[in-house]
């Protein structure tokens, strides 16, 4: 396990070979290919975590395709409503389906309150008496 701190956006092109598995297979096992002329002995159970301090990093899309982000300044609150939505969604599908519709519902109407409310001050701004 390797774990790569402090990254900024522009990561750095020799992390290329580890983010894209360059991996050929020989008679001795896998090889990770670094370079033209480097490469080195691949363990299947290899894992490479890279980290940084940035609030909402943009990585291009080349590195966010083959990489899983994960946030972690996620309050406690969303924590468990995340939590909980998984266990219900592995245990009660039909429920976890019902709270999405029910989630959808609601959305729209808010959406449809809002534009209510914004017809009616409308109205009264351009009534007369």
């Amino acid at each position: 396990m390797v774990v790569f701190q402090n990254l900024d956006e522009d990561l750095d092109p020799s992390l290329e070979p580890i983010l894209n598995k360059a991996l050929s297979f020989t008679a001795g096992g896998w090889l990770l290919t670094l370079s033209a002329d480097k490469q080195i002995k691949y363990d299947q159970n290899f894992r490479f975590y890279m980290m940084t301090k940035l609030a909402n990093p943009r990585y291009k899309a080349e590195v966010s395709t083959r990489v899983t982000l994960v946030n972690f300044t996620v309050k406690e609150e969303g924590l468990e409503e995340q939590l909980i939505s998984e266990v219900i969604k592995r245990m009660e599908s039909n429920l976890e389906k019902s709270k999405n519709e029910l989630v959808r519902k609601k959305a729209d109407n808010d959406q449809k309150l809002k534009d209510l409310d914004e017809k009616i001050l409308k109205m009264l701004e351009e009534s007369k008496g």
